[in-house]
């Protein structure tokens, strides 16, 4: 049975991830479960764990960042759980040891409304 922390531990054995991202991302979890109560599963936060983990590595290695669907964001800038999702986008920003691009931060309240909208 996968859960995010074996995910994670996969993502930085294999390299994909470094330590550092690994804590981040462990810290991460928990910022969405002891401030905004919620329990991120492999079920839900699988998309959101793996995409953020990636990104951070991208910022850190200065890679492109993929530039994402504007009718998507369209979609999630009218979701009911758009005010929200941008309350947890800052505190995760808190929680990173890295400043997200704008298409990233745009890919994580997609993720982030997913979520909500599935809570």
């Amino acid at each position: 049975e996968m859960d995010l922390q074996t995910r994670l531990e996969i993502l930085n054995s294999s390299k994909a991830i470094t330590d550092c991202t690994k804590e981040v991302m462990l810290n991460v979890i928990q910022m969405f479960k002891k401030i905004h109560e919620i329990e991120l599963t492999e079920e839900n936060g699988a998309m959101l764990i793996t995409h953020l983990s990636m990104a951070i590595m991208r910022v850190k290695n200065n890679e492109p960042v993929k530039t994402i669907d504007e009718d998507v964001f369209k979609e999630t800038l009218e979701s009911e759980h758009i005010e929200k999702a941008n309350l947890i986008y800052e505190d995760l920003s808190k929680v990173l040891d890295v400043t997200l691009p704008e298409n990233e931060k745009k890919y994580m309240l997609v993720n982030i409304c997913v979520i909500l909208e599935n809570i």
